[in-house]
């Protein structure tokens, strides 16, 4: 996912009365000009990232990318990762929520979950949940499947209104123990997950056209004249020797 921007126009501003370079010397100074600005671009996303998300994990924060400018070929892409050759989940799909402020993004397990239902839901972690939370604060897809797994099943986890009479659907957890220094056995029922058939839009936190073209449009012009100045500087020392 990347947001695209027309720089043409700072180009031509500084190629005006510009007559001591040739076309191969801007050719290269705009190609690094973009490339430079897009490595910039990327820093501040990674920022903005950070921000965004409580303990972002590393898969997430190494999901930004930058396409380098080539002076054959005056293109420049910065964004976040819409594909992935590894089977997983791209950033730039599961952020959605965050980047347009919408509904949590459906995954598998979400799927999974609602076809037990018999409505289509998303899974969200109940206050107190058992299931055990990642150093990143989340549930593991790992605990996702045994949860869902189990609640297919039958047995240890299980479907069931989230209270009498109600159309709304969580997974409990049925859980035996010994009650210490006696041969009774101790019943509880945890809920796990609920099964929201309404989950809450999620607020705008990451306005990659603000955050990207912000950037873009400040900092181009300013590598664009850092990088004329040097070509300029390399030419007339060529000629000076």
């Amino acid at each position: 996912m990347a947001t695209t921007f027309d720089v043409s126009s700072d180009i031509n501003k500084a190629l005006q009365g510009l007559t001591a370079l040739d076309e191969k010397n801007i050719s290269f100074a705009v190609a690094k000009a973009m490339t430079l600005t897009g490595q910039y671009a990327q820093s501040k996303l990674k920022v903005a990232l950070a921000a965004a998300i409580d303990r972002p994990t590393p898969y997430t924060m190494n999901s930004t990318f930058v396409t380098f400018a080539k002076p054959s070929n005056l293109f420049m892409e910065v964004g976040i990762k819409s594909q992935t050759a590894r089977g997983r989940i791209p950033a730039g799909r599961y952020l959605q929520s965050l980047i347009k402020g919408r509904a949590p993004t459906v995954k598998a397990v979400d799927q999974a979950a609602s076809k037990i239902a018999g409505y289509r839901g998303v899974l969200v972690p109940s206050e107190g949940s058992p299931v055990k939370l990642n150093r990143y604060g989340n549930v593991t897809l790992a605990n996702y499947k045994k949860v869902i797994g189990g609640a297919r099943s039958g047995g240890t986890y299980y479907v069931a209104p989230v209270k009498r009479g109600s159309n709304v659907k969580a997974v409990f957890q049925r859980k035996e123990s010994l009650i210490r220094g006696t041969s009774t056995i101790a019943k509880d029922t945890r809920r796990v997950f609920v099964i929201e058939p309404n989950p809450k839009i999620r607020q705008q936190r990451l306005n990659l056209p603000v955050i990207l073209g912000t950037t873009v449009q400040q900092e181009f012009p300013k590598f664009m004249k850092q990088r004329f100045e040097y070509e300029i500087a390399k030419k007339l020392e060529r000629y000076s020797t």
